[in-house]
């Protein structure tokens, strides 16, 4: 697939007259101070959206005056469309199809994509599909790790822009996941505290029924009679309040859906046996939600609270002689007493252990789910690293006569220091900063999370080769912050280093001139690709030298491999 310019138009403005065809192979356009090169290339960008930050700077209002060859930009677009419509028509090519494009925009709109001749509303990747580069720029990426990355992903920029939405999805998952964990981590040791007591009142409880006095045949029958009529009050109770959380339940989907349209007449007229089929369907669904709202007004309107009230009294008539054979009988009333009064206790806890198995099962699902997203993380950032280090491998075999690139994998990041100093505000722990920075150096997130919530001390101290005390300090300080979950979301970016031969002198980017920053950046940018590239007066940040003896070079080379592509470079005269 490959995609070239064909035409850049607007309808107001600087431009208005202004229509510019693009040669089909090789396009530069020469031209003094002023005569609008910058607001072609800016131009070009706005209509793509390309760099949709620096394309918020160009759109603003500024009473600043605008030169073009300036490097301030900002509020350009503004000033030279003056309201109108920019125009930018392309062809792609997929095999031997040909397709053709235009994309429109206004300042106060984002671009349209006409595909044949059609409004395209949904599919408008092709605004991806290019490169441009400003003045400047070459110096401003160099300084700046992640635009040189940037530079690295972009002939792979639509597999690794998939692959970050998934990793950043995936961090968002984690970060919730984590409050979940430690909720039910307490509940779990509050259910413990509550459970404690309950070995001992089931030993009370065997004593007690050793001890009491033997019961007669008929208090015995009666007993066991009216345990059976207290369950089955119990078990009725339960239904009842199930009955009414259900009804709830029901009652509420059907006030917040919508009944199907009745468009069933005019689908069978289609003659389609698939539109009868969906007919049909849609049919029987509203069937079936007029029944259940008929009989969920009829389930509504029971009370069976009256009904269980009446079985209660009912039930409290049978239990009179078993309430009359215990006050015959004092001493074994007493004995059971006090075996009913423990009998309620365990049966409150038994429901608490049930609960405790239940919070225990949830945060195993959920440590599971964390464990699983973590790998699925780690596997996202092996893929963006293969597809890099693909990359970096070919640039390096075309230029290593000139520069050498070296990608290290997950490299340490400020942010995650910065998190961690923030966290510790306020611990009182002696010298928090530097703990931070240790911390940040030499444990994951997801590590230093695992440590903190086991409780392990002594292997964040082992690990950071510090008192054993203090960092006990440390993991109770952190294990009562709940935004020590917020550190899963943070990504540890591979790290791209530069090396130029500077007269067979290997330097690294932060050694090099700016002049020598740009120079080192250029294979990164004059390579094959299947897209548009677009360059404003490059020559500003090279030195005559490499001009003509490389850059020129380059360029032949490059415009073989790319000879259905419009490759724009743009310089003053």
């Amino acid at each position: 697939m490959t995609l070239k310019l064909l035409s850049l138009t607007t309808s107001a403005g600087f431009l208005q007259h202004a229509p510019i065809p693009f040669a089909p192979e090789l396009t530069c356009v020469i031209g003094a101070r002023g005569t609008c090169k910058s607001t072609v290339i800016e131009t070009l960008r706005f209509v793509f959206n390309c760099d949709s930050k620096r394309v918020e700077q160009l759109c603003v209002s500024s009473d600043l005056a605008i030169i073009a060859d300036t490097p301030s930009t900002r509020g350009l677009i503004r000033a030279t469309l003056q309201g109108g419509v920019a125009k930018c028509s392309v062809e792609r090519t997929t095999g031997e199809c040909t397709d053709s494009f235009t994309i429109e925009r206004e300042t106060e709109s984002l671009p349209r994509v006409f595909h044949n001749g059609f409004e395209e509303l949904i599919d408008k990747s092709i605004l991806q599909e290019i490169e441009i580069y400003s003045q400047g720029d070459l110096q401003r990426i160099a300084e700046d790790e992640r635009r040189r990355l940037e530079l690295i992903d972009r002939p792979n920029k639509k597999r690794l822009d998939a692959l970050h939405r998934d990793r950043s999805d995936i961090a968002r998952e984690l970060r919730a996941l984590g409050p979940k964990i430690r909720e039910k981590a307490t509940e779990i040791e509050a259910r413990k505290a509550d459970l404690r007591s309950l070995e001992t009142l089931k030993s009370q409880l065997a004593v007690l029924q050793a001890q009491r006095p033997q019961l007669s045949e008929e208090l015995d029958a009666q007993r066991n009679a009216a345990l059976k009529r207290k369950s089955i009050l119990e078990t009725i109770g339960k239904a009842i309040t199930e009955k009414e959380t259900f009804c709830g339940l029901i009652q509420n989907a059907l006030s917040t859906s919508t009944p199907v349209v009745d468009f069933a007449s005019s689908l069978q007229e289609l003659g389609i046996p698939a539109a009868e089929i969906i007919a049909s369907t849609l049919e029987r669904l509203n069937l079936f939600r007029a029944t259940l709202a008929r009989d969920l007004e009829s389930l509504v309107s029971e009370n069976l609270g009256t009904c269980l009230r009446e079985i209660e009294r009912h039930f409290d008539q049978q239990n009179i002689r078993y309430r009359q054979l215990r006050q015959e009988q004092q001493e074994v009333n007493e004995s059971l007493k006090r075996e009913d009064t423990i009998k309620q206790q365990i049966s409150s806890l038994e429901k608490l252990q049930c609960e405790l198995e239940q919070f225990t099962e949830a945060q195993a699902g959920f440590v599971k789910e964390r464990s699983t997203l973590r790998v699925r993380i780690t596997e996202l950032n092996d893929q963006i690293y293969t597809l890099r280090q693909q990359e970096v491998d070919n640039i390096n075999s075309r230029h290593n006569a000139v520069i050498v690139l070296t990608l290290t994998p997950g490299a340490y990041t400020t942010e995650y220091a910065s998190s961690l100093m923030n966290l510790l505000q306020g611990s009182r722990i002696r010298s928090q900063d530097d703990v931070a920075k240790d911390i940040s150096l030499k444990i994951r997130p997801c590590d230093l999370i695992d440590i903190i919530e086991s409780g392990d001390s002594k292997r964040i101290a082992n690990l950071l080769d510090r008192d054993i005390s203090q960092m006990g300090r440390l993991v109770s300080y952190l294990l009562d912050r709940p935004a020590l979950y917020e550190l899963e979301g943070i990504v540890f970016e591979d790290h791209l280093e530069i090396t130029l031969y500077d007269k067979a002198v290997p330097k690294p980017i932060n050694q090099l001139s700016k002049g020598q920053m740009a120079t080192a950046l250029l294979p990164l940018i004059l390579r094959p690709a299947p897209y548009p590239l677009i360059f404003d007066q490059p020559e500003d940040d090279l030195d005559n030298s490499f001009i003509y003896k490389t850059l020129v070079v380059q360029i032949q080379e490059l415009k073989k491999q790319r000879p259905k592509l419009s490759l724009a470079f743009f310089g003053r005269k």
